[in-house]
C-alpha cells in the first residue's frame, strides 16, 4: 500500500475514532460529544445570563491536547518533579 493510499483512508476516519483520540487535537472528540459540549455551553450561557451574568462567562470547552503537546507536558512535569525532589533531599 503506498502511502497517498494510507493517508486517503486515515482522512475519511470519522472525527472520535481511536487514531484521532491517540492523536489529540479537535478531530479527538466525535460529533456526537462535540453536539452535547454545545448543548451545555448554551444551557449554561442561559443559566449566566439569567443569573444576572454574575461571575465569569462560561467558556466553551477547548479539544484535548495534541499528543505532542501531552508528552511535553509530561516532561515538563517530571522535570519539575525530579528537581523537587532533590531540593527535598538537600535539606
Amino acid at each position: 500500500m503506498l502511502l497517498t493510499e494510507l493517508a486517503d483512508l486515515v482522512s475519511y476516519l470519522p472525527a472520535g475514532s481511536a487514531l484521532w483520540q491517540s492523536v489529540g487535537g479537535p478531530l479527538a472528540i466525535s460529533d456526537a460529544i462535540r453536539a452535547g459540549q454545545a448543548v451545555a455551553h448554551t444551557i449554561q450561557m442561559v443559566a449566566w445570563s439569567e443569573g444576572g451574568r454574575k461571575g465569569p462567562k462560561p467558556e466553551i470547552a477547548a479539544p484535548p491536547p495534541y499528543a505532542h503537546e501531552r508528552r511535553e507536558q509530561e516532561r515538563v512535569m517530571t522535570r519539575k518533579a525530579e528537581a523537587y525532589r532533590r531540593r527535598q533531599q538537600r535539606e
